[in-house]
């Protein structure tokens, strides 16, 4: 029982949105949703995969809105209730964050390469490692000794570019 986690908040909403609007339980039946002693017995997921999934959910949402055209989510016979194919939204979503990520790491060296003045070049790789460590840090289960193992090589691949980079000018 201790290894279960806590529902997310956006989940009991939805169940509790569908049961009001098809009305298909009994009020009784329901009580058990104001409980604060709820439990998902669903494996956990990847919580930062999870959050851009939502986030590409309310884009495809809000389209349908502007456009009203209903996408390619049919699944359900209720207009209201949307149901979006998990491998295409994974693959999505993995790809979306593969770019964000190579923007995160070479970003940095592009600018270490147009600018000249080395102490520039030393603040962005500062910058740049702390944003390597974070995004590790915010986006996986990384171990102390990983992350510190992790910073320590992207500062060193990015210092490489200092000394040997000239500007183009």
């Amino acid at each position: 029982m201790l290894s279960y986690q806590v529902p997310k908040r956006r989940d009991v909403k939805n169940l509790t949105n569908w049961i009001e609007n098809s009305a298909n339980l009994a009020t009784d039946e329901t009580a058990y949703l104001s409980k604060s002693d709820l439990l998902s017995v669903g494996t956990p997921s990847d919580e930062p995969l999870a959050q851009v999934e939502l986030f590409l959910e309310k884009v495809i949402m809000f389209c349908y809105r502007i456009f009203k055209k209903r996408p390619k989510i049919d699944l359900s016979r209720d207009p209201n209730v949307f149901i979006f194919s998990s491998p295409l939204l994974k693959r999505i979503t993995r790809s979306l964050i593969a770019w964000i990520v190579v923007l995160i790491l070479l970003i940095p060296v592009i600018i270490i390469n147009a600018v000249s003045k080395v102490a520039i070049r030393m603040g962005v790789i500062v910058v740049a490692s702390a944003v390597v460590i974070m995004t590790l840090a915010l986006m996986t289960k990384v171990k102390t000794w990983e992350m510190f193992l992790g910073g320590a090589t992207y500062a060193t691949v990015l210092v490489v570019f200092v000394p040997g980079s000239t500007a183009a000018i």
